[in-house]
């Protein structure tokens, strides 16, 4: 598959996404990773804290409906919770 384009805002939220989790657990992701870029994805969306939880959701909400279904499909957020915030 090929790699994920994300748009100037998502990448300003992933970005501040990154700074919040590192300050939050110490664990750093090097987002010009792809496999750390996904892990940052996907252990942000399952994480219960609330500053970690606000963050990601700016992300999601900069991603167009197309990355968010393909970011589902393939495992990296939770199928359905997004894509009807995103569409109303």
């Amino acid at each position: 598959m090929n790699k994920v384009v994300y748009s100037q805002e998502s990448i300003f939220h992933l970005y501040r996404l990154g700074l919040v989790v590192a300050g939050k657990t110490g664990k750093r992701y090097h987002l010009q990773i792809e496999d750390e870029l996904n892990s940052l994805i996907l252990d942000s969306d399952q994480s219960t804290d609330p500053s970690i939880g606000i963050q990601f959701d700016a992300f999601v909400s900069a991603l167009s409906p197309e990355i968010i279904a393909r970011l589902e499909s393939e495992g990296l957020i939770r199928p359905g919770r997004y894509l009807q915030q995103n569409i109303s």
